[in-house]
């Protein structure tokens, strides 16, 4: 392992880079054809109503705006299922944490798979959105050592991406006790040889006590993607 920071070190910046030229030619394709699947007049009018929730002044609505960029999310989000190896896997049971627009799901639908989006609020936005796609979200909150929601079936793939939930009320952030609570409970939703993606560039980037943690987190085996990127893959027997 690389003596200093993951941050800087050139092994986990180069497996990035690698990563992305290798996925880009196929990600223009899978993105065309996705662009071809629903209808474009439709969306623009998802569009006009989630730009008329602007008018009552609702910050957080505003800000969730930059989702409707349909090119640079959906983009984004084919490079890292790509990354991950979704277009090439038997159907997957996957819940994304932190969900959303929810074009990670998008993507995941299209490569086969069952996904299902889990967020803090009903934003009325990704209402919106989540409907015009046909997607499935459940509404619910991850907090310090308390389990995830009840589910009926287990999942092939859990992912938490540019999430904010190891934060507390009062703005600290999550110890190793509530990280080491999370990452149990997640695998306890994963069926055999399942695995946990994370990824977030300034919580887990900047936390090198994190990085240490997720690569040595008990009960499974860690594939260090990036600096800020770790897949953990469960571990049975």
């Amino acid at each position: 392992m690389y003596a200093g920071t993951l941050s800087h070190s050139p092994l986990a910046w180069g497996r990035r880079i690698l990563d992305y030229l290798r996925v880009l030619p196929k990600s223009e394709i899978v993105y065309s054809q996705i662009m071809r699947s629903f209808d474009r007049q439709g969306f623009e009018e998802v569009k006009r109503r989630w730009y008329a929730l602007q008018a009552g002044d609702n910050r957080k609505q505003a800000g969730a705006l930059k989702y409707l960029n349909v090119p640079v999310y959906l983009r984004r989000n084919i490079r890292l299922a790509l990354r991950l190896g979704l277009d090439h896997l038997p159907p997957q049971r996957v819940l994304d944490i932190g969900s959303g627009a929810g074009y990670f799901l998008l993507v995941c639908r299209h490569f086969g798979h069952d996904p299902l989006g889990m967020d803090v609020e009903n934003t009325l936005g990704y209402d919106q959105i989540f409907h015009f796609f046909r997607l499935r979200r459940l509404i619910g909150a991850v907090e310090g050592r308390h389990p995830l929601p009840a589910f009926d079936t287990p999942f092939d793939l859990i992912t938490a991406i540019a999430f904010v939930f190891d934060v507390f009320p009062d703005k600290s952030s999550w110890t190793l006790k509530e990280w080491a609570y999370f990452v149990d409970d997640a695998r306890s939703r994963l069926n055999p040889g399942g695995r946990l993606f994370l990824a977030a560039a300034t919580r887990i980037g900047n936390n090198p006590a994190l990085q240490d943690y997720l690569l040595h987190a008990p009960g499974f085996e860690t594939q260090l993607l990036s600096h800020y990127e770790f897949m953990l893959n469960r571990r049975d027997g």
